[in-house]
Formats: C-alpha cells, sequence, structure tokens
C-alpha cells in the first residue's frame, strides 16, 4: 500500500514537473513574440526606404541637356547642380560618412570639352537596348525626304533609329581609366550622366540602378559602405559604382576602357 506521505511528495513532484513546464513554454512564447516585435518594424522600415525614394524631380532629358548647353556657350567643363537640389540636400553628420580613402576624381591630362554630340543631343525618342553582347543608346531620328511621281513631288517622313552610345553589356574591369569629360554615362532614361550631378541623385537607396557609365559597369544610388577609388565596389551581383555621402562626384576613375558618343 502506499503511504500517505510518499502520496504527498509524488503529487508534490508531479506539481512542480508540471508548473517547471507550463513556465518555459510561457517564457518561450514570449521571446518569439519578442523577437518578432523587433524583426517586423525593420522589414516594414527597408521597404519604405525605397517606396519612399524621391522621384527624379527637375532631372527629366530636357532640364538636364539644356543646363549642357548652357556650360558649353559658357566654356565650362562641368555642370553645377540646379539651386533646388542642393537646397532639399539633408545635412549629413561625420559619423555617417564612411571611410572613402580621400577619393578624388583622376582627371585625363588633357580635358576635352563637352562631348560634340551632347550639343545637339536629342530631347526625346531615345532609349537603351541590348544587342550582340552590347548595351546600345539609342535614338528614332525621322528623316524628311520627298518622293517624286511624276511632275509633282510629295514630301516623305522617314524614321531611322541611330546609336548615340556603344558600351559593352558584359563589361571586364582592366584597371583605372581617367575622367576626360564631365558627361560619365547615361541614365536609365537615356539622359546624359553627368559626374557633377551626384547630389541630385543621393535620395536613391543602394539598390537603386541610375544608369551606366561608359565603361558599362552600372551605377547605383547611395551606399554606405566602403568604395575603391573608381567608387565603387564588387555586389553580389557582380562590380557596380554606388554614391556615397562623402563625396559630391559620381566616379573617381573608370574600372574599364570608356566608350565615346558616335557623332553622327
Amino acid at each position: 500500500m502506499i503511504r500517505t506521505r510518499d502520496l504527498v511528495i509524488f503529487v508534490s513532484v508531479l506539481l512542480f514537473v508540471i508548473v517547471g513546464i507550463a513556465v518555459t513554454f510561457i517564457s518561450d512564447i514570449e521571446q518569439k513574440s519578442t523577437f518578432s516585435f523587433f524583426v517586423t518594424p525593420l522589414s516594414t522600415q527597408d521597404e519604405g526606404v525605397y517606396a519612399a525614394e524621391k522621384p527624379e524631380v527637375g532631372l527629366n532629358r530636357a532640364s538636364i541637356i539644356d543646363r549642357l548647353r548652357e556650360a558649353i556657350t559658357l566654356g565650362s567643363s562641368a555642370v553645377v547642380p540646379s539651386p533646388s537640389v542642393e537646397e532639399s540636400e539633408e545635412s549629413v553628420s561625420e559619423e555617417d560618412v564612411p571611410e572613402l580613402h580621400s577619393l578624388q576624381v583622376q582627371y585625363c591630362p588633357v580635358q576635352k570639352p563637352l562631348d560634340v554630340l551632347v550639343r545637339d543631343y536629342p530631347k526625346k525618342d531615345v532609349r537603351l537596348s541590348v544587342a550582340n553582347m552590347k548595351r546600345l543608346v539609342l535614338h528614332t531620328k525621322t528623316i524628311v525626304g520627298t518622293s517624286t511621281l511624276g511632275t509633282s513631288s510629295t514630301p516623305v517622313r522617314t524614321e531611322k533609329e541611330v546609336v548615340l552610345l556603344e558600351m559593352p553589356a558584359y563589361p571586364v574591369a582592366l584597371g583605372e581609366s581617367c575622367i576626360e569629360s564631365d558627361v560619365i554615362g547615361v541614365t536609365t532614361r537615356g539622359t546624359p550622366l553627368l559626374n557633377s550631378s551626384a547630389a541630385e541623385y543621393r535620395g536613391y537607396g543602394p539598390d537603386y540602378l541610375i544608369g551606366y557609365a561608359r565603361d558599362g559597369f552600372p551605377v547605383y544610388g547611395s551606399y554606405q559602405g566602403e568604395v575603391d577609388a573608381c567608387g565603387g565596389y564588387m555586389h553580389a551581383a557582380g562590380y557596380r559604382y554606388s554614391l556615397t555621402s562623402g563625396r559630391d562626384f559620381i566616379l573617381g576613375c573608370y574600372k574599364g576602357i570608356p566608350s565615346s558618343f558616335v557623332t553622327q
């Protein structure tokens, strides 16, 4: 027979085990709940950062080309950012500026004036395309001619697509090449990309594709990590240039061989 004292001891131990299991279970639930509390806002914040990226206000093709032509008239090789952009820049503390190893633009000994093509750069009908391992900047050009039938002639309009810039679609890093002009590439919209316009694109995140440099490597938005002398770094998807809050230019040099605009 089970004695009363043994029964009391058994019941006490059983209750102790049950209470211990319950406490452990509740504590585990609280930890999971706390963990999800911290993770969820971070995920939401990340989405908010990219959703809140500034639209390209004042960065349309016509306004940039007009500024380029004005710079040509004034005999300047650089284009100063518009005042509205400079005024909207947020102040950056020294703690937010990454180590940049005193990056500077490696200018070529002989600076070329703004490209001849830029003077007549089209304000519309420009697109980017990839064909035969090349990334092409194409412009649909309207040609006006005449068609003669008998003794009468009729105006005829035809469209011809011409190449403005031809870059490698799969560029290779071959070293460091100097910067010979303020026009360092094109945006994804076909607008000339200026090295002096870094401030205008700082509102974009590190995974926002701004455009392509003349050597074919992509140019992305603001990145807070360490970059090399040319202003780029090796991403999981390949080498890319990136803006940083510590410099007022986009490229310090080209990582590949820059292409030239095609003159018509």
